[in-house]
This record gives structure tokens, C-alpha cells and sequence, in this order.
């Protein structure tokens, strides 16, 4: 409870707080726990994440180990994700990190509570998963690139190629929102070093070519409207504006991720 909460309510509550501590402490674990067991299958391990949405729940996981079982899980985007979506189990078509971005990254979880959509991420969530370990952030850019490579693949069937669009599609509207979200970025592109700023930007739009130059090699409709390029594309020059404003590093985009006489 907080300290308003505690002033007005407190008498009438502080008997269920005790409880409501303990069952928080308990969720934690039991999420903590399953995002780490790898014999369940992937949609299984994450739709706990869903019950961290609230402050008080999220805190208890994070003490748990919440950012180390993330990690885990987006170093796991990295190597398998492409493999998940050639099965034929839907329960096994899953990007965690999409999954992550839509739960507990997003903002206004308690605005736009009971629905899919928002507009914001929260940069605070995103700072301290990011602070948690060297790895966080390069990890979690990984796993982006290779989600917008996976629909270039053909899947098993049409609908399992729509899912990964989509998929692909909020990934990185999603990365438009951190980039746009001082806190987060900040953290990201470590641009209180100028030099550090630059060969980490600079590193993140190389990790990106490969996905661009995939893009320009694959038939049209494996990117409906071209809309994860367009989100591509948006990111690339949110990016820039961001090193430039911030630490004051000026990025050839064009050159790192290839576009230079490509359009």
C-alpha cells in the first residue's frame, strides 16, 4: 500500500494487505518459475506474464528473478523462434519477445485495461530490465531482427504466415514506442558516452541489414504493404534523431544497414 491508501483505507484493509503480500509473493515465484521450465510448451511458459500487469505483483516476480527468466527467454528468441513456427502445434508459434512487450512492457495497462491496444511502453519496466544485465538490451535487439526475418520464411500453413506478420508488425511498432520513450532509450543507446552511444547504434543498424537486405530478395506478399519494413524503416530514422538529440552522434544510416542505391 501506499501512503495515501494507507492514511484513508487502512483500518478497513490492513488485515487482506498481509494476504494480498503474500499471494503477490507467491504469483511471482510461480510465473518466475514457469517462464524458466523448458519442458512446457512456449505459449504455456509465458501467459503468466499477464498476471503482472499491476505494480505490486510485478515487483514480487522482479525480486524473484523476473529480469534473468526474460532474458532467458529472448536468448531463446534468438536460436529457436525461427524453428517454432515451422510446427504444426500452435502452441509452440510464440516470440516471447513479443509476448514481453505486450504484458508487462506496455504502458497504460490500467487505461486501456481489458484491451490489446496502447500507445505507450513503460520505460521505467523496460530501464531496470535493461540495467539488470550487460546482455539485456543486445539480446533483446537480436531477438527484434530475427522476428522481422521470421516472415520471410515460408510456415506451415497461410495462417501460421499471417501470425507471424502480426507478430513481426508489433514488435516493431512497439520499438518505435521505446525509442520514443526517454527512459528507455536512454538506457538503450547508453548515450551519456558519446563514443559508446555511436558503436552502439552504429552495432544495431549492422545487426539490422541482414533483415532489410532479406526484405529486398523476398516476394511482396511475405510483407503484406511492406508494413514491417515501413515499421523498419521508422525505426532507423527514430533512432538517428534520438543520438543526435541526446549525445550528440550523427549515424550514416544508409551505409550500416545497406540502403545506400538499394531504393
Amino acid at each position: 500500500c501506499f501512503a495515501d491508501c494507507q492514511k484513508h483505507a487502512w483500518k478497513t484493509h490492513k488485515h487482506q494487505c498481509k494476504t494480498m503480500n503474500q499471494e503477490a509473493t507467491e504469483n511471482g515465484k510461480k510465473v518466475v518459475e514457469t517462464l524458466n521450465d523448458t519442458t512446457l510448451p512456449p505459449m504455456l511458459r509465458v501467459q503468466g506474464l499477464n498476471s503482472l500487469e499491476t505494480e505490486g505483483y510485478y515487483k514480487y516476480a522482479a525480486e524473484q528473478g523476473l529480469h534473468q527468466a526474460l532474458l532467458r527467454l529472448l536468448k531463446e528468441d534468438v536460436e529457436c523462434a525461427m524453428e517454432r513456427f515451422t510446427k504444426k502445434n500452435p502452441m509452440e508459434n510464440v516470440v516471447y519477445l513479443h509476448w514481453i512487450v505486450n504484458t508487462i512492457f506496455r504502458g497504460q495497462r490500467i487505461s486501456r485495461a481489458g484491451t490489446s491496444t496502447f500507445g505507450k511502453l513503460d520505460g521505467g519496466r523496460i530501464k531496470s530490465f535493461i540495467e539488470s544485465d550487460p546482455e539485456a538490451f543486445p539480446t533483446m535487439w537480436k531477438a527484434a531482427v530475427l522476428v522481422a526475418r521470421i516472415p520471410l520464411k515460408r510456415t506451415t500453413s497461410p495462417d501460421v504466415q499471417l501470425l507471424i506478420h502480426h507478430q513481426a508488425r508489433d514488435v516493431w511498432a512497439a520499438f518505435a514506442m521505446f525509442f520514443c520513450n526517454n527512459r528507455a532509450s536512454r538506457a538503450a543507446l547508453l548515450v551519456e558516452d558519446p563514443v559508446k552511444c555511436k558503436a552502439q547504434a552504429e552495432w544495431m543498424l549492422k545487426e539490422l541489414k541482414p533483415a532489410f537486405v532479406e526484405r529486398w530478395n523476398s516476394p511482396d506478399e511475405l510483407d503484406q504493404g511492406s508494413t514491417v519494413e515501413a515499421h523498419m524503416n521508422t525505426n532507423c530514422a527514430i533512432l538517428a534523431g534520438r543520438v543526435r538529440n541526446d549525445a550528440g552522434v550523427e549515424l550514416n544510416v544508409e551505409k550500416c544497414t545497406g540502403m545506400k542505391g538499394v531504393h
